[in-house]
């Protein structure tokens, strides 16, 4: 810009020292000067403007750094707040625990309290009951002795037949003139399951809980001496004697008995594991399916067969109480369907070939199925409990049709959430399988283990 300066001045001085110079050569030495100003004008004008973005810029800088001194320091304020918060909650959190702690154990003592005291209630009730049935069975068992004893006096072999079949029992041929003294021998029998050939056969006299603690171990037992009266009615079939002394059952009044006391016995121990309370248990799948089993056949009192081909058997933490309670279910529709076995299949994935959409199968961790050989479902069952458990359709009656059913279908529904889990029916009118996909074995979520 200087070179340029200095141009223009020393051609203005040229000009003016050029005393034969032209108006025409000074006129356009002029126009060129102007334009030659009005060049450096524009350069000075974006000079001006470079400067004043500059200007700009640092001034926005430093704004911009004010800012952020001014937000460092209240982001340390806020850390020291956040840090001074953070410690109260931890504290409030502490003793938001312990309390729950200490309510979980209210309830879980208030609970066990109330259970215990329904349990005394309900054993002592059965109890009574089944005392007053032992009882009316003890008179009908004495009269039928002295029926029997009546219509046989007179003939020998008769009185003889009526002595063998009541000696196991400890009845002697001098007490039929004395009903009273087989009434008290029959109050010292010993009443224990003749169909348990296992459970030994001994009574402890600290036994508070029945009231067979009183009797003493030598004892005549209930069991032994029906099977030795029942071997002596085969052996005295076809001789001759009377149908009435051949056919009469005269102990088997105690059989209704011994029914009244294995439902107390049951109902005890039911309620006496309703003590401990357990939310959560691990036990293998295999275990869980044994518990369901032994429960269904016992309450059905079926003889139905389980076939296990359990490729995977996890672990699962959960209830198992209601998870048994679930399979046993299961077991119950099969056995009131006429079945007579179960095939118990299990895997780490379904089967490539299935018969239901492959929607169930995706993120299923472990896979059960369920077939029977009974009668099988209708058309119009499958499609309704599929749609039940889907959520669908509300479904508050029994697919059986029977009073107050469907529980079954309810509990399962309300126990497949869970783990994550979804149920499939399919039955052609022959049988029916039901499929089980569990998105994860652990009600807390987490990967399946696996049993040895």
């Amino acid at each position: 810009m200087q070179d340029q300066n200095d141009y223009v001045k020393d051609k203005i001085i040229t000009l003016l020292n050029t005393p034969d110079a032209g108006k025409d050569q000074f006129r356009s030495a002029t126009v060129f000067l102007l334009k030659e100003y009005e060049i450096l004008f524009q350069q000075l004008r974006i000079l001006e403007a470079v400067r004043g973005q500059q200007k700009e810029t640092i001034d926005k800088q430093n704004e911009k750094k004010l800012l952020h001194d001014e937000l460092v320091k209240a982001l340390k304020s806020n850390f020291q707040r956040l840090n001074s918060t953070n410690q109260k909650l931890k504290a409030a959190n502490a003793e938001i625990r312990e309390r729950q702690r200490i309510l979980v154990r209210l309830v879980g003592e208030i609970s066990r309290i109330q259970v215990a005291g329904d349990r005394h209630s309900l054993r002592n009730m059965a109890l009574i009951k089944m005392e007053s049935a032992r009882t009316r069975a003890i008179e009908a068992v004495t009269a039928q002795i002295m029926l029997l004893y009546h219509y046989s006096s007179g003939n020998e072999s008769h009185l003889a037949f009526l002595h063998t079949c009541c000696s196991p029992f400890g009845i002697t041929a001098t007490m039929f003139q004395n009903p009273e003294q087989i009434r008290i021998k029959l109050m010292q029998l010993v009443l224990d399951d003749p169909s348990d050939t296992q459970t030994p056969k001994t009574f402890h006299t600290n036994d508070k809980d029945s009231f067979l603690s009183s009797f003493l171990p030598e004892e005549t037992c209930f069991s032994e001496a029906y099977r030795s009266y029942l071997d002596i009615l085969k052996r005295f079939q076809g001789s001759g004697l009377p149908s009435l002394l051949l056919d009469t059952d005269i102990f088997g009044l105690f059989l209704p008995v011994l029914e009244i006391r294995k439902l107390g016995m049951e109902m005890n121990l039911r309620l006496t594991a309703m003590d401990n309370l357990i939310i959560n248990e691990k036990l293998p799948f295999s275990e869980i399916l044994q518990q369901a089993f032994r429960q269904a056949c016992l309450e059905k009192s079926s003889q139905i067969q389980i076939l296990e081909d359990l490729k995977f058997n996890p672990v699962f933490n959960t209830n198992s109480k209601i998870f048994s309670y679930v399979l046993r279910d299961l077991i119950y529709n099969a056995i009131d369907a006429g079945a007579t076995e179960i095939l118990v299949s299990s895997s780490e994935e379904a089967p490539s070939k299935t018969e239901l959409p492959r929607s169930f199968s995706e993120g299923a961790v472990f896979y059960l199925c369920l077939g029977d050989n009974g009668t099988g479902m209708t058309k119009w069952q499958v499609k309704t409990i599929n749609q039940y458990l889907s959520g669908s359709v509300s479904f508050p009656d029994s697919l059986s049709e029977k009073p107050g059913g469907g529980q079954g279908s309810r509990s399962l529904k309300d126990f497949l959430p869970l783990h994550r889990a979804s149920c499939y029916y399919v039955s052609n009118g022959s049988g029916t399988r039901v499929h089980l996909f569990f998105s994860q074995t652990d009600i807390m979520g987490g990967q399946p283990s696996h049993h040895p």
